[in-house]
C-alpha cells in the first residue's frame, strides 16, 4: 500500500529520487504533534497533513525511526519517509523529524527493544543519519530521539544521549547545512530536568539549534512551565529558541482536570487556544498541539488530546479555535515574536479574566467552514 502511493506517478516518483531545492513554508508559531508513525497508510498520511495545513500548522512532527528504514542497517526502505515528503511537498507544510531507534545486535541491546537501546556504533548511525537527511529536503528540522530522558523512550545514560546528540549534528549538518536539530524535548519533571542538566553539562551543549520541553498541566501553569524550560537551557549558555514540541488538553470529561474546563470537547478548545497563547506569550517560538487522538484508551488522559478524533480524523472545537488562533497569529505576528509577545500577554491577561473564548458563538460557522475545506 506505502509502495503504490509513493509510486503513483512516474514524474512523483523521479522528483523523490533527486533531492532538489525546496521552499520554505510560511512561518507559522503552531505546529502539530501528529502522532504519525511509519506503518500507517499513506491516506491517513496525507489526510492528517491536509488538515494541518488548512489549519495553518507547521511544521508538523513525525515519527522517524531509523531501524525501520534501514532494517538490516545498509539496504533501505525508503517508502514512509517518501509518503512525508510527498505530502510535505503537497501541502506546503514544514516537517519536524524525530530520529530514533538503531539497528542492534541482540548482545548489544539487552532490552530487545531496538527502538529505545542507543547505537551501539555512532560512526553507523552518523552515515545512516545523514542519508536519511540526504534523502529528505523537505524535512527541515531533525529532532535527536523523542524524551530521551524517560526510560520508557531510550534506555541509555545523559552520556549516551550527549554522543548521539552531537552524531547527530554532524550528520545533519554535512548532509543538509540548512537544516536545524532539536534537542530531544524531556518532560519537566524533577528528574528529567537533572537528567537534560547532565547531558548539557557532559558534552550536549552546541550539538543542537532548538531547545524542546514537553509539557501538559492546568492553565495556571502554562507561563511558569514554558519559563522553567527556558532557564534549563538558559543555565548552560544556550540562547536560541525554545518549542514546546508535545502538549495538550483532553476531550473527554472523564479526563479532564482543569476547573471549571471539565465540560468535554467545548472546554477542550477553550483550553488549548488559552494554552498556546500563553505559551508564546510567556517566550516559547512555537509550541505543537496534539494532531490526533490516540488509538490507546490506555493512555487515559493523552487519549483524547488532539484536534481530531480518531479513527475518523474529524475535526473537533479545538480544530476550529486552534486553526483561528494560528491564521491570526501568522497574520500580526510574521515570525516577529519579541515585538508580538505583548500582544499575546493581552490577549492571555483577557483569557485569564475569565473571557477563555469570547467567540463561543462562532465555533459552529468556524467548524462547518473547515469542514468543507476539510473535503474539497
Amino acid at each position: 500500500m506505502r509502495r503504490a502511493f509513493v509510486s503513483t506517478g512516474l514524474a512523483a516518483g523521479l522528483s523523490l529520487l533527486v533531492p532538489a531545492a525546496v521552499p520554505a513554508a510560511p512561518y507559522s508559531p503552531v505546529g502539530w504533534h501528529t502522532m504519525l508513525y511509519p506503518s500507517m497508510r499513506p491516506a491517513t498520511v496525507a489526510k492528517v497533513f491536509r488538515a494541518g495545513a488548512a489549519s495553518g500548522a507547521s511544521p508538523l512532527r513525525v515519527d522517524v525511526p531509523v531501524v525501520q528504514v534501514f532494517p538490516n542497517g545498509r539496504s533501505p526502505d525508503w517508502a514512509a519517509l517518501d509518503t512525508y515528503r510527498a505530502a510535505a511537498r503537497r501541502y506546503k507544510v514544514d516537517v519536524l523529524g524525530v530520529l530514533y531507534g538503531s539497528p542492534q545486535t541482540p548482545l548489544s541491546c539487552p532490552s530487545a527493544n531496538v527502538l529505545i537501546c542507543p547505537p551501539s556504533d555512532l560512526t553507523a548511525w552518523r552515515s545512516l543519519v545523514e542519508r536519511i537527511v540526504r534523502r529528505a529536503p523537505e524535512i527541515r528540522y531533525w529532532e535527536a530521539w523523542n524524551e530521551p530522558s524517560h526510560a520508557k523512550f531510550f534506555s541509555g545514560s545523559p552520556s549516551d544521549y550527549a554522543e548521539i546528540l552531537r552524531a547527530t549534528y554532524a550528520a545533519v549538518r554535512r548532509a543538509n547545512p540548512a537544516a536545524k536539530v532539536v534537542f530531544g524535548g524531556p518532560p519537566l519533571g524533577e528528574a528529567e530536568i537533572r537528567w537534560t542538566a547532565a547531558v548539557l553539562d557532559g558534552g550536549g551543549r552546541g550539538n543542537f539549534d532548538i531547545a524542546s520541553v514537553h509539557f501538559r498541566g492546568r492553565l495556571r501553569s502554562m507561563r511558569a512551565q514554558t519559563r522553567h524550560g527556558l532557564a534549563l537551557f538558559r543555565r548552560s549558555g544556550f540562547r536560541g529558541p525554545l518549542w514546546v514540541t508535545e502538549t495538550g488538553y483532553p476531550s473527554d470529561p472523564a479526563f479532564q482536570y482543569d476547573p471549571p474546563l471539565l465540560g468535554g470537547p467545548a472546554d477542550q478548545a477553550r483550553f488549548m487556544r488559552a494554552m498556546v497563547q500563553q505559551i508564546l506569550g510567556a517566550g516559547a517560538a512555537r509550541v505543537f498541539v496534539t494532531a490526533r487522538d490516540s488509538e490507546h484508551r490506555k493512555w487515559g488522559v493523552l487519549t483524547s488530546e488532539g484536534v481530531l478524533t480518531w479513527p475518523a480524523l474529524a475535526p473537533k472545537p479545538s480544530y476550529a479555535a486552534i486553526s483561528a488562533l494560528t491564521r491570526g497569529l501568522r497574520r500580526r505576528c510574521r515570525g516577529r515574536w519579541l515585538k508580538c509577545r505583548r500582544k499575546l500577554q493581552r490577549t492571555d491577561d483577557a483569557a485569564r479574566g475569565g473571557q477563555l473564548h469570547a467567540q463561543d458563538a462562532r465555533f459552529g460557522r468556524n467548524l462547518a467552514r473547515l469542514e468543507r475545506r476539510m473535503k474539497m
